[in-house]
Parts: structure tokens; C-alpha cells; sequence
């Protein structure tokens, strides 16, 4: 699901816009106190469209500024809370405020097609905005971006002298453009950290420790371009072949190149405009339950099916998930790196429990609540469950040193043979 898609209304288009509730205002379009307003469906739970338009959305304010105060915000934090508020409201909000018209435009016009925006003249957002910019954080963390700085450039010799496997280059390329971005330096810097300890530990001797996700971040300096088309109505399996055979590192940005048959448009040498629409249309096509490779869950979630094609209405197909479920689920696992390297969401809200798992990480009680079938209101497993945890106590038994303790092999050895109740 998604808000109703209508064209943006560009700043000439709200002429109404320009006054206030008491008649026509004299401001100019220099004054900032024009407000970017977006329309949100109020039908729509704001949990589940805010994460498949907010990178939209973000991408649209980085044309005018990369900070939040310049934004009218505190932080992203700010923006998301009071847009909410607004959107349950009125089914409208302001997405930037404290702007000059020209500013309200752009944003306004790096959005049209996608979410229905207009400029609106808002005094009562830009005095909001001033207070916001007043009480933003001034931490100074210049002397923590400086060291960063100084281990990328040493990192960055290492990878001159072979040092570096090609996969530490593509990273090194991901963190240096993060690290001059002022909204991703904030929100990623420890991530960044962590990602150069990492690499410092390539060519020390130590173990290697890239992932595939890693070694997909890889960008290509040099050498030919890879283009693979694909069939507009066909897009899954006009894509299978290609992208599976196709090696990691020719799918990454600057050398990949996405054709649709039939149509003259293809990626340009400085952009992936047509690799991003082919990611995103393939997201909702993944999350078509009748495809077979992902099931609804909870709250708007996607979980991988335990049996990938089973009970699909092409399952007689001999190239669909059900026939051949290996050959899919690698798919699926490509488009979901595109996704990460070229830095367009598929659109999929998939469940904790898988998150974890793609990031190496154990699933934790709570990603029970996911589960169909666990979940059923007050009266499911996972409520009774989390119930009987809230209120266990096990001090009231008394640990005896005297009882035989049995591990799980003693104890399944036990119950073999025996009627279960």
C-alpha cells in the first residue's frame, strides 16, 4: 500500500497558498516563512507509509540543505513526531518550514510525481522553526570527524599498495562521501567507527571478515559497463537469469546499467535513475504473497515463506518459486544488496527476526509477536508468554545440589519411545 500518488503542485500552481485565514499576506518570496507541506492519506497507519516515502522525502530536503536546523528541525526525531501529529490531524504536514519560497520549490519540485506536496505560506512553522534551530545541539564533534579523516587516509595509502582487497575500497568510497554529508555523518557515525576498525584489521593478519553485503559495496574505478535488460511486463523473470549470473561487483553503482526492452532511457554515466525504478517496481512485486517468496505478517511486515512457492497459482510453472525455490531465494538475496549499494529501498517492511539474521544477529523474544499464529490478539502464545515472563519469579524455588541435572541429549533420550499425552 501506499498514499494516493498525484502530481505535485508546483509553487505557481497554490495561489491560495499566499494568504492567511484573515486575507491576503504581503510576504515576499524571500521572507522564510514558507513551509514544504505534504498529504498523507489519514486511512493509512503513519507506521507503515513513513518508512517507504521518508527516504523520498529526505532526498528532497538534501537539495536545499543537509542540516535540520536549516530544515526547520531539531532532528529527524522532531520532523517524524511532528508530522505525525499533523498527518493524524489533518491528513497534511509540513516536511520543512522556515524556507523562502524558492527553497519551498525545490523541495516541492523534487517530489512531484511522487508524493502530492505544495508550498504553503506558514508564520505560525517558522517561528517553530526558529525555536528549533535555538535548541538544537551545538556539540562540536569537528575533533572526532578529524580522526576519522586522518584513519580513512591511511587506510586509503594501504589500498594504494595492494594492501586492501577490492571490497575495503568500495566501503572506503561509502564512508568518505558519508563523512562530508552532515545528516549521514550524524546518524552514522559510530556505524562508520566500526566499519574502519574493520578494516584495519584486512592485511594485519587477521581473519577476513567482509560479508557479502560488503563485498557488494565494491565500486568499479575503471573498465566496461554491464547492462542488462529486462521486460517491463515481465520484470521478475526477464531479470532472474541476467542478475544471477551476473558477478557481485558488476552490480554495484558506476557499472551496472539497467535497460527496459522496447524503451530508449537507460542509466546515464552519472546516475542509476533507471536502476533505481527497476529496484522499486521489483519491490512490490517480492511482496505479492501470490509470487510465493514472501508472506504477510504483522503490522504491514514481510516474512520469508517456509516453503517458497507453495500453494502459488503459478506453482505449475516451471521457472517459478515453487519449481525452482533455490534459484528465487538467491534472487532475492541480490536485489536486496542492489538495494543496500545503490541506496533505493525495495519497499518491503520485512520482520525483525529476518533483519537480524541478515545482519548476523540472533533473533530476540520479542520478534515472536511476528509469528502467524503466536499473535492473536490478548489471547495469543506470544502474549501469555510475555506475561508469564513479566511476573516469573525464580527464587521462589530453592536451587538443590542434590537433583540430577540433565542436558538436552539426556533428555530427549528419555522420551524416546514414550506416548505423547
Amino acid at each position: 500500500l501506499a498514499p494516493d500518488r498525484r502530481q505535485s503542485s508546483s509553487a505557481e500552481e497554490d495561489d491560495d497558498a499566499s494568504g492567511t485565514e484573515d486575507g491576503p499576506d504581503d510576504a515576499s518570496a524571500s521572507d522564510q516563512v514558507w513551509s514544504a507541506i505534504v498529504e498523507i492519506d489519514r486511512g493509512f497507519p503513519f507506521d507503515f507509509v513513513w518508512p517507504g516515502m521518508k527516504t523520498g522525502i529526505f532526498r528532497a530536503l538534501r537539495a536545499v540543505s543537509s542540516t535540520w536546523p536549516a530544515m526547520g528541525w531539531q532532528s529527524e526525531a522532531d520532523l517524524e513526531a511532528t508530522l505525525r501529529r499533523s498527518v493524524e490531524a489533518e491528513g497534511a504536514g509540513a516536511i520543512a518550514r522556515g524556507l523562502d519560497r524558492s527553497q519551498a520549490a525545490r523541495i516541492v519540485e523534487h517530489l512531484r510525481g511522487e508524493l502530492p506536496c505544495t508550498i504553503r505560506l506558514d508564520r505560525e512553522g517558522a517561528a517553530a522553526a526558529v525555536a528549533a534551530a535555538q535548541a538544537a545541539p551545538t556539540q562540536d564533534d569537528g575533533p572526532r570527524r578529524e580522526r576519522l579523516r586522518r584513519r580513512l587516509r591511511e587506510l586509503r595509502e594501504r589500498a594504494v599498495n595492494d594492501d586492501m582487497p577490492l571490497a575495503g575500497m568500495g566501503l572506503l568510497h561509502h564512508i568518505e562521501r558519508d563523512l562530508e554529508d552532515d545528516e549521514r555523518w550524524h546518524s552514522r557515525a559510530a556505524a562508520m567507527a566500526h566499519a574502519l576498525d574493520r578494516l584495519q584489521t584486512l592485511g594485519r593478519g587477521g581473519p577476513d571478515l567482509m560479508d557479502p553485503f560488503s563485498r557488494a559495496l565494491s565500486l568499479a574505478s575503471v573498465g566496461r559497463r554491464v547492462t542488462i535488460s529486462v521486460d517491463r511486463d515481465q520484470l521478475l523473470k526477464s531479470a532472474l537469469g541476467p542478475l544471477l549470473s551476473a558477478t557481485p561487483h558488476d552490480l554495484c553503482p558506476g557499472r551496472l546499467c539497467m535497460k527496459y526492452l522496447g524503451e530508449e532511457g537507460e542509466d546515464g554515466d552519472g546516475g542509476g535513475g533507471v536502476t533505481r525504478a527497476f529496484l522499486t517496481h521489483a519491490g512490490t512485486l517480492l511482496a505479492d504473497p501470490h509470487l510465493g517468496l514472501l508472506l504477510p505478517a504483522l503490522d504491514g511486515h514481510c516474512q520469508l515463506n517456509p516453503i517458497p512457492g507453495f500453494l502459488s497459482p503459478n506453482s505449475t510453472d516451471v521457472d517459478g518459486v515453487w519449481q525452482q525455490p533455490d534459484r528465487w531465494s538467491r534472487f532475492l538475496g541480490r536485489l536486496l544488496a542492489m538495494s543496500v549499494v545503490h541506496e533505493c529501498p525495495l519497499g518491503i517492511l520485512l520482520a525483525p527476526s529476518l533483519c537480524r539474521q541478515l545482519l548476523d544477529q540472533q533473533p530476540i523474544f520479542e520478534d515472536l509477536r511476528y509469528v502467524p499464529g503466536l499473535n492473536d490478539g490478548a489471547t495469543g502464545w506470544y502474549n501469555t508468554l510475555r506475561v508469564l515472563l513479566a511476573n516469573r519469579a525464580p527464587d521462589l524455588v530453592q536451587d538443590d545440589p542434590t537433583l540430577l541435572r540433565l542436558d538436552t541429549a539426556d533428555l530427549e533420550k528419555a522420551l524416546v519411545g514414550l506416548e505423547s499425552a
